[in-house]
């Protein structure tokens, strides 16, 4: 009797085993299931944020030393070999492309981006002058390193300031007639005089004078742009660089202001000084945003921005 009742129990455990959850049990897993997941979601949604924000803040942060770095170089060299016969920055109204119009400036006024234009000679024997022998020709302190070819621009320290590019045709040694060599020694530069592709806006012609001054003057211009990408659109801002008013180049997106402040020879700060050879350092600020809007901490969409600075002590106007 006994033993038949173990068994019966034994029958009817089994059975209760195999019935599995109840629907309470059911649903009671599937709330907890559904709040976890959320929960997971939530966190993984919040992180994502995160990461998209770091990534876009980090990109802008490193756009702006690359451009501040680039900038703070080129501004070192204004002035090389030419300060004391062109100014080392242009001020006030920039020519940046040299097409005869004003298209920036120096000051760009309150709450408008400034552009910065720097002027240089690569080396001290760019220093050079006109001489009209039998053949239109410069004399360029020997060796110039010139090679047939290639295309000099020139500029020459009168108001206004004369610019031209002419092409070389043939170079050969020869004495330097006044222009003050190491030795008398010179490059004769003889180059194509006439209006061409290269020679604008017409080379230099015999009618210039024999012995004017001219100097083979290199530019950098930095400006800040709506439309860095070029698609017809004001919504992608970035910092141009120009070199010898080429076309312009990217040097870094998301870049929106630039403002500049020039130290002069008694300590005084402007923004539009009365004589650029009084500069001895400049300030420069450049600012940027972040190329998409984030919401940190429970706050709304925005695009986040930071700001360099530096002081950049001229070394060529350092006297």
């Amino acid at each position: 009797m006994h033993h038949r009742m173990t068994g019966v129990s034994r029958h009817r455990g089994s059975r209760r085993a195999q019935a599995g959850f109840t629907m309470v049990e059911l649903l009671i897993a599937m709330f907890v299931a559904a709040v976890l997941t959320t929960g997971v979601v939530a966190v993984f949604i919040q992180q994502s944020r995160a990461l998209a924000f770091n990534e876009d803040l980090v990109d802008l942060e490193q756009n702006l030393r690359i451009a501040m770095d680039l900038l703070h170089r080129d501004v070192r060299m204004a002035g090389a070999y030419v300060h004391e016969i062109f100014p080392p920055f242009v001020t006030g109204g920039i020519d940046h492309n040299g097409d005869g119009t004003v298209d920036l400036n120096s000051e760009g006024g309150a709450g408008n981006p400034d552009a910065v234009m720097m002027q240089y000679s690569p080396d001290p024997g760019d220093i050079i002058r006109v001489y009209n022998g039998s053949a239109v020709n410069l004399r360029v302190c020997r060796p110039s390193g010139y090679q047939v070819g290639q295309i000099l621009p020139l500029s020459a320290p009168i108001s206004p300031v004369e610019t031209r590019s002419i092409q070389v045709t043939s170079i050969g040694p020869v004495t330097c007639n006044g222009v003050g060599c190491p030795g008398n020694n010179c490059d004769r530069i003889v180059f194509s005089p006439g209006l061409s592709s290269f020679n604008t806006p017409g080379g230099l012609g015999a009618s210039y004078e024999n012995g004017r001054i001219w100097a083979r003057l290199e530019t950098l211009t930095y400006f800040i742009t709506a439309d860095a990408n070029g698609d017809g659109t004001a919504d992608d801002p970035g910092l141009m660089r120009v070199f010898n008013r080429t076309a312009p180049v990217v040097v870094a997106f998301g870049i929106n202001d630039l403002q500049v402040e020039y130290i002069l020879n008694d300590g005084s700060v402007t923004t539009n000084p009365a004589d650029a050879n009084d500069i001895r350092r400049v300030r420069l600020a450049l600012s940027g945003e972040t190329r998409h809007a984030h919401a940190v901490a429970g706050g709304p969409a925005t695009k986040r921005s930071r700001t360099m600075r530096t002081e950049v002590q001229v070394r060529n106007l350092f006297y």
